[in-house]
């Protein structure tokens, strides 16, 4: 999702130009779910190229600031054997505004310690919480527990 988000690889000081806008991607798992994932623009090219301007322009002189420009939409093309129960044609948002919910960049920064904190506690009765920066430019750092 990142990936279509920012057209594959960001490019310092320059506008974002047409490149990666949908891709397939499947789960890993045996007949694991397939989905494709596609980003639409949500401004005309002239009001996106002003707005990457002053995105640019902010992180030079102020602070680097990432505001959405495109929705990210993903749509389930085969469910194979989902334990979740996706179907095929069942479609999903990415979340890249909602501020009451933890943002892709946080989510994938604490993704990898989930299973080790679960791993962990099943084996000792408990497991100390990791704090986790986020890799994002904010600086927000998460404390990931086991439950």
């Amino acid at each position: 999702c990142l990936a279509v988000l920012y057209n594959g690889v960001p490019r310092c000081g320059k506008t974002r130009v047409k490149g990666m806008r949908e891709i397939v991607s499947q789960c890993p798992a045996p007949c694991g779910v397939k989905a494709r994932i596609k980003s639409k623009e949500m401004l005309p090219s002239f009001l996106r190229v002003c707005k990457e301007l002053v995105e640019e322009v902010l992180k030079k002189f102020i602070r680097a600031f990432d505001g959405p420009f495109r929705n990210v939409e993903i749509e389930i093309i085969d469910a194979g054997n989902c334990p979740k129960g996706y179907k095929r044609g069942d479609k999903f948002r990415f979340n890249i505004s909602k501020q009451n919910e933890l943002c892709p960049a946080g989510f994938f920064a604490c993704y990898p310690y989930f299973r080790f904190l679960k791993e962990e506690k099943e084996q000792n009765g408990k497991a100390a919480p990791i704090c986790v920066h986020c890799h994002d430019y904010v600086g927000v750092i998460y404390e990931v527990n086991a439950v």
